[in-house]
């Protein structure tokens, strides 16, 4: 196998680059993959074909056109698209552009409620019995960190009366958590302040002060 392999892989270094780019180009393409011959059907390709065979037409709407229709084919809340539509909405009217209608604003609050409530691991189902394992995937897992002063880490698991033991989800370091639109970062860094600065939660609040430092109190 390994001889094949470097027989393959000489004959393209020897062919010139043309030949290295075809070996790596088309990977996708050939067996099992055949990424250009698949037919997707995720939920947007799907309601593309419905339409490009005439067997769909997306309502106009008078102020958002296809887009309160297309939301609906594709089960998505129009809450979810609050700041598109007021967007549309301003520039209709000639309103600023980051005008924000009460509507939108009380959207906006919801989902940071909501969304703070799942960090803070809110109504989170106990366990019934002690989690016991053999590995070591715990402490691997906890030690990624990042450790506070006291060498305490969002990352560490409970697995006596709960998953973690500390309620604040680690996610909160990702670049993907991090980097969230203002509108919506805003409000849940004020739901999470609310919160962390109760006795209860002083444990999570000491870990996110020393691991990411300025974070919370930051307008």
């Amino acid at each position: 196998m390994l001889r094949t392999l470097c027989f393959w892989l000489g004959a393209a270094i020897l062919s010139g680059p043309t030949a290295l780019d075809a070996l790596g180009q088309d990977s996708f393409d050939l067996p099992p993959i055949r990424y250009s011959e698949s037919i997707s059907k995720d939920p947007v390709a799907l309601l593309e074909r419905k339409i490009q065979r005439g067997e769909l037409v997306l309502p106009q709407d008078p102020q958002f056109g296809v887009l309160p229709g297309f939301l609906k084919e594709l089960n998505v809340p129009v809450e979810s698209q609050a700041v598109a539509m007021d967007v549309s909405m301003n520039q209709a009217l000639g309103r600023d552009s980051g005008y924000r209608s009460e509507s939108t604003q009380r959207r906006i609050q919801s989902a940071a409620s909501s969304l703070a409530d799942a960090i803070l691991m809110r109504n989170e189902s106990p366990l019934e019995q002690v989690v016991q394992g053999t590995s070591t995937f715990a402490e691997t897992f906890a030690s990624q960190g990042p450790l506070d002063s006291q060498n305490r880490s969002l990352r560490q698991f409970d697995l006596q009366t709960r998953l973690f033991r500390h309620r604040l989800s680690y996610l909160i370091y990702t670049p993907e958590f991090q980097a969230m639109p203002k509108e919506i970062l805003v409000p849940l860094r004020a739901h999470l302040q609310e919160t962390l600065r109760t006795d209860e939660y002083r444990a999570e609040r000491e870990i996110l002060e020393d691991t990411l430092p300025g974070w919370l109190s930051a307008s």
